[in-house]
């Protein structure tokens, strides 16, 4: 599946380096967003998970 240029834009403005499709959330598709270690080891951190929700048009989020 290819990642939508919103999504993508998203994670580098947030300083994320992972994005990870979830599956379909009340007819959106959601996506997560994370930042892995340059040696991919582990993921680091970042709080509280937060899901975007994008249909094609709006990106909402929600956490």
């Amino acid at each position: 599946m290819e990642i939508p240029k919103i999504i993508q834009e998203t994670a580098e403005k947030e300083g994320c380096n992972r994005i990870t499709y979830l599956g379909k959330r009340n007819g959106k598709d959601a996506y997560t967003m994370g930042y892995v270690s340059e040696d991919g080891s582990l993921p680091c951190p970042t709080g509280l998970p937060t899901v975007y929700l994008y249909d094609g048009i709006i990106l909402k989020w929600c956490s």
